[in-house]
């Protein structure tokens, strides 16, 4: 998995108007946001949130996973991470957020797939049922039903997508401990869902870091029970949340992708 979805980066070249490039085999192509200091403000809350168990791993530990952080265009909010710690966020997130800490949670929790072997894990869970249904697809299409064919690739791809509810709730704790660890305010993470279900609705979405199959209040109670039941007793003042930080990049990034300026009021 880690040499299979080795990222490759093709720099920018401004004077043919071409944008730089992030290619990932198996999963795409996407444009880098044209900033080198918004690039910079993802990476390095990125690498404040790497365990220190991971991070004191000497470089060249087979077990040293080499993370790369990327912001790219897109139209709509989310993030995702690979096996091999490639962490893409997508652009829109910074107008659906409120402040960094929130980040940090979208960060941290794609970031936990990695640490914990998720994409392996979870295709050995499905490795069974995988296989049954491109057998299926392929009988189907021998005897010329392409239909059939087509509703068994469509459902493998179903299979697919996504993480198990145990997974994700393994990255959601994960998640909370990573922002700890770098002194973010883990009271913003169950923020994050109640932002999502405000912009696209409280059904669940079968992508990326929306993958798991449960609507967002129930992701966002999950969240909300961690922090009652086991960091209560956390002074919250010695945390972070960086909101006018975030507001100066959210601008940044605008500026740099040629959107209007917006303001955010609060009620």
């Amino acid at each position: 998995l880690w040499k299979k979805l080795t990222p490759k980066v093709k720099s920018a070249v401004p004077l043919k108007g071409k944008p730089g490039e992030l290619q990932i085999d198996l999963v795409g192509k996407f444009k880098l946001v044209p900033n080198e200091e918004v690039q910079n403000y993802v990476r390095r809350i990125g690498e404040s949130l790497i365990p220190p168990y991971h991070r004191s791993l000497p470089d060249g530990d087979p077990n040293k996973i080499p993370f790369g952080f990327y912001l790219v265009e897109a139209k709509a909010a989310n993030a995702f991470a690979l096996a091999n710690g490639t962490v893409v966020v997508f652009s829109p997130m910074f107008e659906l957020l409120e402040n960094e800490a929130q980040l940090a949670a979208v960060i941290g929790h794609e970031m936990a797939h990695a640490t914990q072997e998720h994409s392996y894990r979870q295709l050995q869970y499905q490795k069974k049922k995988l296989f049954a249904l491109r057998l299926g697809a392929a009988v189907a299409a021998g005897f010329g039903a392409y239909t059939i064919r087509d509703i068994a690739n469509l459902v493998e791809a179903a299979v697919r997508t996504g993480y198990s509810r145990s997974l994700e709730n393994q990255a959601d704790r994960l998640g909370l401990e990573h922002m700890i660890a770098a002194r973010y305010d883990p009271r913003e993470a169950p923020k994050v869902w109640k932002a999502i279900t405000r912009k696209y609705g409280d059904t669940p979405r079968i992508l990326t870091f929306w993958s798991s199959h449960e609507n967002n209040t129930t992701r966002r109670s999950f969240l909300m029970a961690e922090l009652k039941n086991n960091y209560a007793d956390l002074q919250w003042d010695s945390f972070q949340k960086n909101e006018e930080q975030f507001s100066k990049m959210a601008g940044v990034l605008r500026t740099a992708s040629g959107k209007p300026q917006k303001v955010k009021v609060k009620y």
